[in-house]
């Protein structure tokens, strides 16, 4: 192994030093103090792995305390925080697709409205939830729209349907209440059929202009 040939040579290299030293020194007096530094540097040496592999164990050991306090749930989550934090995020994703969802339908639906009736939608609101296939089902539709002057396109022939719910004002005229509920009933159906939905889940409300 590599380490172990650098450690041979590290204590080589101070048995040479030190003998060196020895030849060199011209008073003898010397030898004692040179030969009790150079053993200490000698002994260092050869000890070195020792101090090494101490120095691994204090930091497996700072290892080791830190994974027992993460299993011991005191830095680390535990698993039921795991779960609750997933079902957290998963439910504000869906809420999240569920909002963009009913927005989409609103603005096609205000357009499509628009286009076929001439009326200008005031207020469209779309309420959704998921079903049991996990899909957006479509649970309420609220729509106010407003007559403009001189509308041809609002008594266009539609085939009857269910009543649907009418505000009346009292300063409204029978004439203008009659053409209210007709506009509403063929909006509401023209709903019912475009999203397959139920009669009592589509609420249609005609204001006379302004």
């Amino acid at each position: 192994m590599e380490w172990i040939s650098d450690w041979l040579k590290q204590i080589i290299l101070l048995v040479l030093i030190a003998t060196f030293f020895d030849l060199i020194l011209p008073n003898h007096s010397m030898d004692r103090y040179v030969k009790l530094v150079m053993g200490l540097l000698i002994i260092m040496a050869i000890l070195s792995p020792i101090f090494q592999l101490l120095k691994n164990d204090s930091n497996l050991s700072h290892l080791a305390v830190a994974l027992k306090k993460g299993w011991d749930g005191k830095e680390m989550a535990s698993l039921p925080e795991i779960r609750e934090k997933t079902e957290t995020l998963k439910r504000s994703q869906d809420t999240m697709i569920q909002q963009q969802t009913e927005k989409s339908m609103e603005q096609i639906m205000i357009q499509h409205v628009q286009t076929k009736f001439g009326v200008e939608v005031v207020r469209a609101k779309v309420k959704t939830d998921w079903n049991q296939q996990k899909a957006p089902e479509i649970m309420q539709i609220e729509m106010i729209t407003r007559m403009k002057l001189n509308n041809k396109n609002a008594f266009s022939k539609m085939k009857p349907i269910e009543p649907v719910h009418v505000e009346i004002k009292e300063s409204t005229t029978p004439s203008k209440v009659r053409e209210n509920k007709t506009l509403e009933k063929q909006i509401a159906e023209y709903i019912m059929q475009t999203w397959q939905v139920m009669p009592s889940k589509v609420h249609v409300q005609v204001e006379q202009p302004v």
